[in-house]
Protein backbone atom coordinates (compact mmCIF):
# COMPACT_ATOMS: atom_id res chain seq x y z
CA UNK A 1 0.00 0.00 0.00
CA UNK A 2 1.80 3.27 -0.91
CA UNK A 3 1.78 6.16 1.88
CA UNK A 4 -1.04 8.38 0.17
CA UNK A 5 -1.25 11.79 0.06
CA UNK A 6 -3.61 13.77 2.85
CA UNK A 7 -6.22 16.27 2.29
CA UNK A 8 -4.59 18.89 3.59
CA UNK A 9 -0.99 18.51 1.91
CA UNK A 10 0.20 22.12 1.30
CA UNK A 11 -1.92 25.12 1.34
CA UNK A 12 -5.18 23.78 0.57
CA UNK A 13 -6.21 20.64 -0.21
CA UNK A 14 -6.90 20.15 -3.86
CA UNK A 15 -8.96 17.25 -4.31
CA UNK A 16 -9.53 13.62 -3.32
CA UNK A 17 -8.09 10.41 -4.35
CA UNK A 18 -11.11 8.42 -5.16
CA UNK A 19 -12.33 5.19 -6.79
CA UNK A 20 -13.84 6.08 -10.38
CA UNK A 21 -17.30 4.76 -10.42
CA UNK A 22 -17.36 3.44 -7.12
CA UNK A 23 -20.89 3.44 -5.44
CA UNK A 24 -20.75 4.36 -2.18
CA UNK A 25 -24.65 4.22 -1.49
CA UNK A 26 -25.77 2.63 1.59
CA UNK A 27 -26.24 -0.97 1.32
CA UNK A 28 -28.80 -3.19 2.69
CA UNK A 29 -26.67 -5.58 5.34
CA UNK A 30 -29.61 -8.29 4.75
CA UNK A 31 -28.78 -8.20 0.98
CA UNK A 32 -25.23 -8.78 1.92
CA UNK A 33 -25.66 -11.52 4.58
CA UNK A 34 -28.84 -13.19 4.69
CA UNK A 35 -29.06 -13.61 1.17
CA UNK A 36 -26.22 -15.11 1.10
CA UNK A 37 -24.61 -18.82 1.36
CA UNK A 38 -21.41 -19.90 1.93
CA UNK A 39 -19.64 -20.28 -1.27
CA UNK A 40 -20.45 -16.30 -1.62
CA UNK A 41 -17.08 -15.53 0.48
CA UNK A 42 -13.41 -16.22 -0.42
CA UNK A 43 -12.46 -18.77 2.07
CA UNK A 44 -8.85 -18.08 1.06
CA UNK A 45 -9.02 -14.72 1.08
CA UNK A 46 -10.87 -14.92 5.08
CA UNK A 47 -7.92 -16.30 6.40
CA UNK A 48 -5.24 -14.04 5.80
CA UNK A 49 -7.47 -10.93 5.00
CA UNK A 50 -5.35 -8.40 6.37
CA UNK A 51 -2.72 -8.69 3.38
CA UNK A 52 -5.74 -7.76 1.04
CA UNK A 53 -4.68 -4.21 2.39
CA UNK A 54 -1.35 -4.59 0.22
CA UNK A 55 0.25 -3.00 3.60
CA UNK A 56 3.72 -4.34 4.02
CA UNK A 57 4.30 -2.82 7.32
CA UNK A 58 0.85 -3.80 8.57
CA UNK A 59 1.89 -7.78 7.43
CA UNK A 60 5.17 -7.30 9.83
CA UNK A 61 2.61 -6.40 12.51
CA UNK A 62 0.59 -9.32 12.40
CA UNK A 63 3.65 -12.07 11.58
CA UNK A 64 4.99 -10.55 14.61
CA UNK A 65 1.46 -10.41 16.88
CA UNK A 66 1.56 -14.62 15.64
CA UNK A 67 5.15 -15.32 16.49
CA UNK A 68 5.33 -13.07 19.53
CA UNK A 69 2.25 -12.23 21.51
CA UNK A 70 2.47 -13.65 25.08
CA UNK A 71 -1.41 -14.32 25.52
CA UNK A 72 -0.97 -16.18 22.64
CA UNK A 73 1.98 -18.05 22.86
CA UNK A 74 0.93 -19.07 26.57
CA UNK A 75 -2.67 -20.42 24.47
CA UNK A 76 -0.29 -22.36 22.16
CA UNK A 77 1.49 -24.59 25.17
CA UNK A 78 -1.87 -24.73 26.84
CA UNK A 79 -3.24 -26.91 23.49
CA UNK A 80 0.41 -28.96 23.46
CA UNK A 81 -0.15 -29.59 26.82
CA UNK A 82 -3.78 -30.68 26.10
CA UNK A 83 -3.53 -32.52 22.94
CA UNK A 84 -0.06 -34.65 23.81
CA UNK A 85 -0.34 -37.49 22.25
CA UNK A 86 -3.10 -36.80 20.05
CA UNK A 87 -2.84 -36.64 16.11
CA UNK A 88 -4.56 -33.31 15.67
CA UNK A 89 -7.77 -33.84 13.42
CA UNK A 90 -10.55 -32.18 14.97
CA UNK A 91 -12.47 -35.55 15.01
CA UNK A 92 -10.38 -36.44 17.75
CA UNK A 93 -9.74 -33.52 19.42
CA UNK A 94 -13.44 -33.29 19.42
CA UNK A 95 -13.31 -36.72 21.85
CA UNK A 96 -11.07 -34.93 24.41
CA UNK A 97 -13.61 -32.29 25.69
CA UNK A 98 -9.72 -30.54 27.17
CA UNK A 99 -7.97 -30.39 24.31
CA UNK A 100 -11.20 -29.30 22.11
CA UNK A 101 -11.52 -26.61 24.61
CA UNK A 102 -7.73 -25.50 24.46
CA UNK A 103 -8.07 -25.73 20.95
CA UNK A 104 -11.16 -23.17 20.71
CA UNK A 105 -9.48 -21.14 22.93
CA UNK A 106 -6.33 -21.08 21.06
CA UNK A 107 -8.08 -19.77 17.53
CA UNK A 108 -10.66 -17.83 19.25
CA UNK A 109 -7.99 -15.81 20.76
CA UNK A 110 -6.05 -15.47 17.81
CA UNK A 111 -9.14 -14.19 15.41
CA UNK A 112 -9.01 -11.55 17.76
CA UNK A 113 -6.03 -10.76 18.30
CA UNK A 114 -4.78 -10.12 14.62
CA UNK A 115 -8.18 -7.67 14.26
CA UNK A 116 -6.83 -6.02 17.45
CA UNK A 117 -3.55 -5.87 15.76
CA UNK A 118 -5.08 -4.37 12.43
CA UNK A 119 -7.83 -1.92 14.69
CA UNK A 120 -4.93 -0.59 16.16
CA UNK A 121 -2.22 0.33 13.45
CA UNK A 122 -5.22 1.99 11.99
CA UNK A 123 -6.07 3.96 14.69
CA UNK A 124 -2.37 5.40 14.81
CA UNK A 125 -2.47 5.93 11.31
CA UNK A 126 -5.64 7.94 11.38
CA UNK A 127 -4.32 10.08 14.64
CA UNK A 128 -1.30 10.76 12.90
CA UNK A 129 -2.98 12.26 9.23
CA UNK A 130 -5.29 14.00 11.83
CA UNK A 131 -1.96 15.33 13.37
CA UNK A 132 -0.87 16.42 10.53
CA UNK A 133 -4.48 18.26 9.21
CA UNK A 134 -3.88 20.47 12.94
CA UNK A 135 -0.30 21.45 12.20
CA UNK A 136 -1.49 22.91 8.80
CA UNK A 137 -4.01 24.55 10.93
CA UNK A 138 -2.16 25.52 13.40
CA UNK A 139 0.71 27.23 10.94
CA UNK A 140 -2.00 28.91 8.76
CA UNK A 141 -4.34 30.31 11.39
CA UNK A 142 -0.49 31.50 13.56
CA UNK A 143 0.67 33.05 9.76
CA UNK A 144 -2.69 34.96 9.30
CA UNK A 145 -2.46 35.99 13.01
CA UNK A 146 0.87 36.92 12.60
CA UNK A 147 0.09 39.16 9.11
CA UNK A 148 -2.61 40.58 10.99
CA UNK A 149 -1.21 41.87 13.73
CA UNK A 150 -4.40 41.14 16.13
CA UNK A 151 -4.81 39.30 19.34
CA UNK A 152 -5.87 35.10 19.17
CA UNK A 153 -9.47 35.15 19.23
CA UNK A 154 -11.84 32.85 21.10
CA UNK A 155 -14.40 31.73 18.46
CA UNK A 156 -15.63 28.49 17.22
CA UNK A 157 -16.71 28.26 13.49
CA UNK A 158 -20.59 27.95 13.16
CA UNK A 159 -20.90 23.88 12.18
CA UNK A 160 -17.90 23.05 13.01
CA UNK A 161 -16.86 20.34 16.35
CA UNK A 162 -15.55 22.43 19.16
CA UNK A 163 -12.26 20.70 18.73
CA UNK A 164 -11.79 22.32 15.14
CA UNK A 165 -12.78 26.11 17.06
CA UNK A 166 -10.53 28.89 15.41
CA UNK A 167 -8.64 29.81 18.39
CA UNK A 168 -5.28 28.72 18.62
CA UNK A 169 -5.30 27.67 21.87
CA UNK A 170 -8.31 25.63 21.27
CA UNK A 171 -5.93 23.80 17.93
CA UNK A 172 -3.41 23.19 20.14
CA UNK A 173 -5.74 21.91 22.34
CA UNK A 174 -7.06 19.24 19.85
CA UNK A 175 -3.53 18.24 18.81
CA UNK A 176 -2.65 17.60 22.25
CA UNK A 177 -5.53 15.04 22.57
CA UNK A 178 -4.79 13.10 18.85
CA UNK A 179 -1.11 13.08 20.35
CA UNK A 180 -2.46 10.77 23.12
CA UNK A 181 -4.68 9.30 20.96
CA UNK A 182 -1.80 8.52 18.89
CA UNK A 183 0.79 7.31 21.65
CA UNK A 184 -1.57 5.12 23.41
CA UNK A 185 -2.40 3.16 20.20
CA UNK A 186 1.44 2.53 19.57
CA UNK A 187 1.55 1.32 23.21
CA UNK A 188 -0.90 -0.93 22.59
CA UNK A 189 0.35 -1.99 19.96
CA UNK A 190 3.78 -2.99 20.89
CA UNK A 191 1.85 -5.39 23.57
CA UNK A 192 0.32 -6.96 20.61
CA UNK A 193 3.34 -7.56 18.52
CA UNK A 194 5.67 -8.18 21.35
CA UNK A 195 7.98 -5.75 20.09
CA UNK A 196 9.54 -1.94 21.90
CA UNK A 197 7.48 0.72 21.46
CA UNK A 198 10.45 2.72 19.80
CA UNK A 199 10.43 0.12 16.90
CA UNK A 200 6.42 0.48 16.32
CA UNK A 201 6.92 4.18 16.30
CA UNK A 202 10.02 3.97 13.83
CA UNK A 203 8.08 2.15 11.88
CA UNK A 204 4.94 3.64 11.78
CA UNK A 205 6.55 7.04 11.39
CA UNK A 206 4.97 9.29 8.53
CA UNK A 207 2.64 6.95 7.49
CA UNK A 208 -1.28 7.97 7.13
CA UNK A 209 -4.56 6.10 6.53
CA UNK A 210 -5.49 4.88 2.91
CA UNK A 211 -6.98 7.26 1.08
CA UNK A 212 -9.72 5.22 -0.39
CA UNK A 213 -12.48 4.14 1.85
CA UNK A 214 -13.32 1.12 3.04
CA UNK A 215 -15.43 -1.57 0.92
CA UNK A 216 -17.39 -4.70 1.11
CA UNK A 217 -16.31 -7.56 1.31
CA UNK A 218 -17.32 -10.97 0.66
CA UNK A 219 -18.74 -12.31 3.53
CA UNK A 220 -20.78 -15.18 2.51
CA UNK A 221 -23.76 -16.21 4.41
CA UNK A 222 -25.12 -17.08 7.89
CA UNK A 223 -24.53 -20.78 7.42
CA UNK A 224 -21.01 -20.03 6.60
CA UNK A 225 -20.08 -19.17 10.43
CA UNK A 226 -20.47 -22.52 11.83
CA UNK A 227 -17.93 -23.97 9.51
CA UNK A 228 -15.79 -20.74 9.56
CA UNK A 229 -15.92 -19.25 13.24
CA UNK A 230 -13.68 -21.40 15.47
CA UNK A 231 -16.10 -20.96 18.82
CA UNK A 232 -19.05 -21.88 16.74
CA UNK A 233 -17.30 -25.12 14.88
CA UNK A 234 -15.78 -26.43 18.33
CA UNK A 235 -20.04 -26.23 19.64
CA UNK A 236 -21.31 -28.30 16.63
CA UNK A 237 -18.30 -30.50 17.20
CA UNK A 238 -18.94 -31.65 20.64
CA UNK A 239 -20.20 -35.18 21.06
CA UNK A 240 -23.04 -35.92 23.27
CA UNK A 241 -22.12 -37.26 26.49
CA UNK A 242 -24.21 -40.24 27.71
CA UNK A 243 -25.19 -38.05 30.91
CA UNK A 244 -26.83 -35.41 29.31
CA UNK A 245 -29.03 -37.11 27.63
CA UNK A 246 -31.91 -36.36 29.56
CA UNK A 247 -34.82 -34.17 28.30
CA UNK A 248 -33.42 -31.10 29.87
CA UNK A 249 -29.95 -31.25 29.41
CA UNK A 250 -30.84 -31.51 25.64
CA UNK A 251 -32.58 -28.97 25.18
CA UNK A 252 -30.72 -26.34 27.11
CA UNK A 253 -27.96 -27.70 25.15
CA UNK A 254 -29.76 -26.93 22.00
CA UNK A 255 -30.44 -23.16 23.29
CA UNK A 256 -27.01 -22.65 24.40
CA UNK A 257 -26.08 -23.29 20.85
CA UNK A 258 -28.58 -21.16 19.61
CA UNK A 259 -27.75 -18.34 21.79
CA UNK A 260 -24.19 -18.80 20.43
CA UNK A 261 -25.29 -18.95 17.05
CA UNK A 262 -27.62 -15.75 17.26
CA UNK A 263 -25.14 -13.92 18.92
CA UNK A 264 -22.17 -14.51 16.01
CA UNK A 265 -24.97 -13.48 13.32
CA UNK A 266 -25.69 -10.15 15.76
CA UNK A 267 -22.13 -9.22 15.70
CA UNK A 268 -21.95 -9.80 11.57
CA UNK A 269 -24.85 -7.56 11.43
CA UNK A 270 -23.55 -4.36 13.65
CA UNK A 271 -20.75 -4.61 11.67
CA UNK A 272 -21.68 -4.69 8.01
CA UNK A 273 -24.19 -1.71 9.49
CA UNK A 274 -21.51 0.53 11.21
CA UNK A 275 -19.40 -0.43 7.52
CA UNK A 276 -22.39 0.47 5.91
CA UNK A 277 -22.55 3.66 7.51
CA UNK A 278 -19.12 5.09 7.01
CA UNK A 279 -19.16 3.49 2.79
CA UNK A 280 -22.20 6.15 2.90
CA UNK A 281 -21.12 9.24 5.14
CA UNK A 282 -18.04 9.10 3.13
CA UNK A 283 -19.01 10.53 -0.10
CA UNK A 284 -20.72 13.71 1.46
CA UNK A 285 -17.56 14.14 3.90
CA UNK A 286 -15.49 14.42 0.95
CA UNK A 287 -17.40 16.67 -0.93
CA UNK A 288 -17.92 18.69 2.18
CA UNK A 289 -14.22 19.33 2.72
CA UNK A 290 -13.35 19.96 -1.10
CA UNK A 291 -15.89 22.76 -0.93
CA UNK A 292 -14.42 24.64 2.23
CA UNK A 293 -11.07 24.04 0.08
CA UNK A 294 -12.82 25.80 -3.04
CA UNK A 295 -13.81 28.27 -0.59
CA UNK A 296 -10.45 28.59 1.21
CA UNK A 297 -8.80 29.49 -2.33
CA UNK A 298 -11.37 31.39 -3.50
CA UNK A 299 -10.63 33.53 -0.29
CA UNK A 300 -6.89 33.14 -0.53
CA UNK A 301 -7.57 35.37 -4.34
CA UNK A 302 -9.35 38.01 -2.89
CA UNK A 303 -7.32 38.17 0.26
CA UNK A 304 -4.34 39.03 -2.06
CA UNK A 305 -6.77 41.43 -4.35
CA UNK A 306 -7.25 43.54 -0.96
CA UNK A 307 -10.80 42.15 -1.53
CA UNK A 308 -11.02 41.14 1.82
CA UNK A 309 -9.45 40.75 4.95
CA UNK A 310 -6.84 37.92 6.77
CA UNK A 311 -10.60 37.46 9.46
CA UNK A 312 -12.43 36.39 7.02
CA UNK A 313 -9.80 33.44 5.91
CA UNK A 314 -9.10 32.58 9.23
CA UNK A 315 -13.08 31.46 9.21
CA UNK A 316 -12.44 29.56 6.36
CA UNK A 317 -9.54 28.06 7.65
CA UNK A 318 -10.83 26.95 11.16
CA UNK A 319 -13.96 25.37 8.50
CA UNK A 320 -11.70 23.88 5.94
CA UNK A 321 -9.66 21.94 9.19
CA UNK A 322 -12.64 21.11 10.50
CA UNK A 323 -13.92 19.54 7.21
CA UNK A 324 -10.98 17.31 6.25
CA UNK A 325 -10.69 16.29 10.08
CA UNK A 326 -14.42 14.93 9.66
CA UNK A 327 -13.40 12.88 6.32
CA UNK A 328 -10.64 11.20 8.50
CA UNK A 329 -12.53 10.13 11.01
CA UNK A 330 -14.99 8.44 8.56
CA UNK A 331 -12.39 7.09 6.60
CA UNK A 332 -11.13 5.66 9.96
CA UNK A 333 -14.51 4.94 11.31
CA UNK A 334 -15.19 2.57 8.40
CA UNK A 335 -12.14 0.75 8.42
CA UNK A 336 -12.42 -0.19 12.36
CA UNK A 337 -15.82 -1.70 11.14
CA UNK A 338 -13.91 -3.51 8.41
CA UNK A 339 -11.93 -5.00 10.98
CA UNK A 340 -14.67 -5.73 13.17
CA UNK A 341 -16.31 -7.85 10.50
CA UNK A 342 -13.59 -9.87 9.41
CA UNK A 343 -13.39 -10.51 13.22
CA UNK A 344 -17.06 -10.89 13.73
CA UNK A 345 -17.04 -13.40 10.41
CA UNK A 346 -14.25 -15.47 12.51
CA UNK A 347 -11.29 -14.82 9.29
CA UNK A 348 -7.62 -14.60 10.46
CA UNK A 349 -6.95 -18.78 11.32
CA UNK A 350 -6.89 -21.34 8.70
CA UNK A 351 -10.35 -22.50 8.84
CA UNK A 352 -10.58 -26.50 8.20
CA UNK A 353 -13.69 -25.90 5.60
CA UNK A 354 -13.28 -28.65 3.72
CA UNK A 355 -12.73 -31.14 6.55
CA UNK A 356 -15.95 -30.25 8.50
CA UNK A 357 -17.30 -30.91 5.32
CA UNK A 358 -16.25 -34.00 4.43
Amino acid sequence: MSNPTPLHRGTFATGFPGRPGSDSRPIQPSRLFYNATRHDADEAALQAWWQTFDDAVLDRFVEACLKQNAELSLAALRVAQACAGLTGTLEEMATHPECLQAWTLFHTLRVRLVAATVRTYFDILASQERLLCVDIAIHHQSALLQWGRVPVVDRACDGVHSAQAASLPELHLHRVRLQGDRDAAAAGLAWLVGEPLDLVLARVDGRLLPSATSTMPASGGPDALQLRRPDLLAIALQPPRPENQDEHRVRANAIRREQAFDWAVCEVERALAALTSAIGESSPARAAALSASSRANALVQKMRAGQIDHEALLEANCIHHGHCDREIEVRARGYRALVNLYEALGAGWPAPIESSEA
